[in-house]
Formats: structure tokens, sequence, C-alpha cells
């Protein structure tokens, strides 16, 4: 309980916090551009960004407007959108944030579409590897970059917009990383066949392998993305959306739960979910208290105890005047915890951060140095080609970028 007084504080003196909706971070390459993004607004005294919730959780003074913090964002490439408060109503604060999720569940069921495509398309391409173990040929070149093309130019189209912001901005990413590995493995291929006719070692199935397993990373990770918002979802469930209100002539009347004030006394039924944060001052009785503190047997309440929003009433009717309604109860401050605790990264999180801020120009350096020395001693540029664009493929899903912020949520 210490930890949810502390969390009804907020962050201390004056700051005030605001939450956004990041869209387009793909690594820990664009969280830590994010952050320094938002770090620069004055007025902006920390930025938390999380790769896993696509949200950013800023510390600011008051006087610092949304408009700056947005336009922030767009300068550096990425588009932001202010998750609402709750409304002075009452609410919890949750339901803004539907709009944003059944967009990127239609996202995610496109994206799951175009994965199931793809790995029907590389398939053929990546098999022809085991069965030439086995004596028989390869595919024809027209054939493999006939598989190949559509995973290139369509599905591959979603990094092209990103990568060339990183670009643009001076800086390397994830996106970057896979466009220019993709392509070049898909250009040499095309090269070698187009004009020495080979066939037996072409590398379109590597480019579209990538694609695939990349595209299949991010749905995975918007999946855990979603599966934790419905969870917040459920928990903010747990409110009832209506209320009895006892009257001073001492009638019964059903109001909206965003109705209730502090004050005023709830009537409240057998097996009834509470509406608010409320002491009981007739009637005794047990209550559920088991989504709050997970306690499975009923505790007992009499006049004077307090009830928490969203809990069970027992079988026996009670009055209560209630003490806490809308994001000052029990509840919101529990669901407010938990978005926060999505807002901000873990340690481990914010090292690999830091390593995947340099992994992408790393990788495009010792790929060029590989090209390099192989030209060196004298090896024709092809081949010199070859194994630079072994270094970017093999870099390219960039497990550290994919698999942390999903292992973690």
């Amino acid at each position: 309980m210490d930890t949810i007084t502390a969390a009804q504080q907020g962050p201390g003196d004056n700051a005030v916090e605001r939450r956004i909706a990041v869209e387009g971070m793909t690594c820990g390459t664009c969280v830590t551009r994010v952050g320094r993004a938002l770090k620069r607004v004055e007025g902006v005294r920390d930025a938390e960004v999380s790769l896993a919730t696509h949200e950013a959780l800023v510390t600011l003074e008051p006087g610092v407007t949304d408009e700056r913090l947005i336009q922030a964002l767009t300068r550096a490439g990425y588009e932001g959108d202010i998750i609402p408060e709750a409304a002075e109503d009452g609410g919890l604060g949750v339901d803004p944030r539907e709009a944003r999720e059944a967009q990127e569940l239609a996202e995610s069921r496109r994206m799951g579409i175009e994965v199931v495509i793809g790995a029907l398309l590389a398939l053929p391409l990546v098999g022809q590897m085991v069965w030439t173990q086995f004596g028989i040929g390869p595919l024809p070149g027209w054939a493999q970059l006939a598989l190949a093309v559509p995973v290139q130019l369509g599905l591959g189209r979603r990094f092209l917009k990103p990568a060339w912001g990183a670009l643009r901005a001076g800086v390397g990413n994830m996106d970057l990383l896979v466009v220019l590995g993709t392509w070049a493995a898909f250009g040499l291929s095309l090269y070698l066949w187009v004009v020495h006719g080979q066939v037996h070692h072409l590398y379109f199935e590597a480019a579209a392998a990538v694609i695939v397993l990349v595209l299949f990373g991010r749905w995975m990770e918007g999946r855990a993305r979603r599966a934790t918002g419905a969870a917040i979802r459920a928990l903010a469930a747990l409110r009832p959306d209506t209320a009895l209100r006892r009257t001073p002539d001492g009638n019964d009347i059903e109001v909206a739960v965003t109705a209730l004030r502090p004050g005023d006394v709830l009537s409240i039924r057998p097996g009834e979910r509470i509406a608010a944060d409320a002491r009981v001052i007739e009637g005794e009785g047990a209550a559920d208290e088991s989504m709050l503190t997970g306690e499975s047997l009923p505790v007992t309440k009499r006049a004077g105890d307090t009830l928490s929003a969203g809990t069970v009433n027992g079988p026996d009717p009670l009055l209560a005047r209630i003490v806490r309604v809308g994001r000052d109860t029990t509840l919101a401050q529990v669901v407010r915890m938990v978005e926060h605790a999505q807002a901000t990264r873990a340690p481990v999180q914010a090292l690999v951060d830091r390593v995947s801020a340099v992994f992408v120009p790393a990788v495009i350096l010792i790929a060029l140095a590989t090209f390099a020395g192989w030209v060196a001693t004298g090896t024709p540029w092809p081949e010199a080609i070859i194994h630079a664009v072994t270094v970017l493929v093999i870099a390219c899903p960039c497990a550290m970028g994919l698999a942390t912020p999903t292992s973690i949520m």
C-alpha cells in the first residue's frame, strides 16, 4: 500500500507526466533517438522510452505544450500521439488507448498475412539448399527471381521509409541494416544470374528469409504488446459502470459511476462490485478482495472499515460513504502503476539499447572493411562483395532489437 501511496503522489515537485504513443520505432537505436529528441525540448526533465510498448513517459515542467513534444518527435522522424489522461469525470484513463490498439490489431493481421505469404515464397528458396545435398539441382534462375521479387519489393517495402528516415538523420537503425543487407544480396544475385548465368551461387533465399524472419519477429512483438494492453483493460473493467446512490430522503437511485463524488453514500447490494473507494457506515458483511490482495477468503467488513473499488460485496447489503473516486481509487492507482512500469525500461534493456545504438554503424563498417580487405588481397570484386554481403545478411535479424523487448514484457 505504501507503493500505491507513492504512485498517487506523482512525479514529485511541480513536475507533470505525459505518456506518448510513438510510431516507427524498430530497435534500440530508435529508442535512443526518441529519448534524445524529447530530452532536447526545453522544460523536459526526463524521458523514458519503451520499445516493448512503443510509448514514452516524459517528465516535464508545467507549461511545456504537447505540440512541442510531438514536433520534436516529427523532426526525429517518428510519429507521436499524446495518450490522454483520464477525463475529469472520474475515468481510469485506459479507454483512449483502445482506438490505437484497434489500429495495431488491424496492422498485425495484415502483417500476419504477409508473413505467411512470405514464408510460402521463401520456403522453396531455402529448401533448395537441402535438396541439392541429395543430387537434385537448384531452381532455375528465373524461378528464384520470381519467388524473391514479391518478398523483396512487396513485403520489404515497409523497411524503406524508416531506413530512409534514419539515413537522413545520419544514424543507423535495424531497418537500414535490413535494407542494405537484403538489397545487397538481391542485387548481387540478380547480377550473377543476368551477367554470368549462375544458378548455384545465388543469394535470393538469404534476402527473402531475412525479410520474413524480421517481419515475423515484429508480428510476435505486436502480439505481446497487445496482450499486455488487454490485461490492463481487464483490470480497469473491474470497476462497474453504474452504482446505487442513497439520497437524503433514503431512496436509492442508479447513477453512472462517473457521477459519483466523495461524500456520496453508496447502497451496495449483495454480490455487487463496489464502484468507488468507500468506508462502511451501516451494515456488516464480507468483501472479496482477491483482485487487490490475492486473498482467496472474503474479508469481514464492519462500520468504519474501508472498501476498495473493483472488489465484490458478499451476501449482505452495505451502506458506505465514498472516500475516493475515479483516478484517486486504489484500482486506478494499480492500473496507473502497471502503465508506468510498461513505459519504463528495465536496466538490462537500457544496456541493450546502448549496444544497439552502435551496432548498426559497426556492422556497416565491418562490411566495408571486409570488402576492402578481400580486394586488397587481389580477390575479384564480385567475390569480395559476396563476403561483405555475408556480414550484412548475418547481422540483419538483429536479435538484440527483436528478442529483448519482447522477452522482458
